[in-house]
């Protein structure tokens, strides 16, 4: 699938650093002993919250989980972590630590320190802009920026191949393999005698529908240059040498909402982040005592922050309004 690139505007490139929030409602920068000062999960309140750990009679409920699981990128807004996977425990054991170290830097009164203060009063200020953010954008804007981009047709949509493959461990064996094919040659059942590959052998070397734009560089190329229902020259990958058949051709299908969602999130926070802060800067009285300097955004925050705008979801040339 192909999008329309973004064209951010001037205030957009400005703020992108400003506040830490795209696609996730918590990211903490800066400092490397924010893990040790961002320390208390807050309890739930809820009479029938459900406790899934106690630290020195200190509770730990499964909603701070989720809530943290939210904030990571791992769990969507309303769903539930089942206790029983690996992300809950490892969350559950980072919270029991932050608490842990809490504890002890309390009672070394670490909490008082101007540096610890300083630095909590960032965090703060940040946390309070992230949750101004996400008010903005909720699951109604989601779904009508995804319905109205649908019907304006902006999504610009490939093909897709669908693929059979063989693996040979040389390409010997890969040239060899081809001279010995007929039209009679069932691929498939050559692919489960013959190919090296577990994944895909016994299952006729399928390797299901394939955007060459999105597959990796050699296969994309074996898929462009072979014919419809034809069988490519060996290429090597990791795996061994390859040879594919291309079986049958059709339109990209369009993606779902859910497949966007991350993306559509990223791009409305980005543009209320613009939006509220062209507001704020307008309203407020701001007296610089340093003259502005443009340059990039430091790494730290451009790997976090940075929005990839060839990735974007469905970008209209204007904003969409009601």
């Amino acid at each position: 699938m192909q999008v329309k690139e973004m064209k951010p505007s001037p205030v957009l490139k400005t703020v992108r650093g400003m506040l830490g929030l795209l696609g996730a409602l918590i990211v903490l920068s800066a400092c490397e002993d924010e893990q040790a000062i961002l320390i208390q999960p807050t309890p739930t309140a809820a009479d029938d919250a459900v406790i899934a750990a106690t630290v020195d009679g200190y509770p730990i409920y499964v909603a701070d989980i989720e809530m943290e699981a939210e904030s990571q990128g791992i769990l969507l807004a309303g769903r539930t972590l089942d206790p029983s996977t690996p992300e809950f425990t490892r969350i559950l054991n980072s919270l029991i630590d932050d608490h842990l170290l809490a504890k002890e830097a309390e009672k070394q009164n670490l909490h008082t320190d101007p540096y610890v203060q300083h630095r909590l009063k960032v965090i703060r200020e940040r946390l309070l802009g992230n949750m101004l953010l996400s008010q903005g954008v909720d699951e109604a804007s989601i779904q009508k920026y995804y319905e109205t981009s649908i019907n304006l047709k902006q999504l610009q949509l490939g093909e897709e191949y669908r693929v059979r493959q063989i693996v040979l461990p040389t390409l010997e064996a890969a040239n060899a393999m081809i001279k010995q094919m007929t039209a009679e040659t069932d691929f498939s059942v050559l692919a489960s005698n013959r190919s090296i590959d577990e994944e895909t052998r016994l299952e006729g070397g399928d390797l299901g529908f394939i955007n060459p734009e999105t597959a990796p560089l050699p296969l994309a190329n074996a898929i462009q240059n072979t014919a419809m229902g034809g069988v490519s020259k060996p290429f090597e990958t990791r795996k061994g040498w390859v040879v594919i058949k291309v079986v049958e051709k059709r339109p990209e299908p369009l993606p779902t909402l859910q497949d966007l969602r991350p993306q559509i999130w990223d791009f409305l926070i980005a543009s209320e982040l613009e939006r509220l802060l062209k507001k704020l800067h307008k309203d407020s009285a701001i007296i610089r005592s340093f003259e502005e300097v443009e340059g990039p955004i430091n790494d730290a925050f451009s790997n976090a922050l940075e929005i990839d705008e060839q990735n974007s979801p469905i970008l209209p040339d204007e904003e969409i309004t009601d």
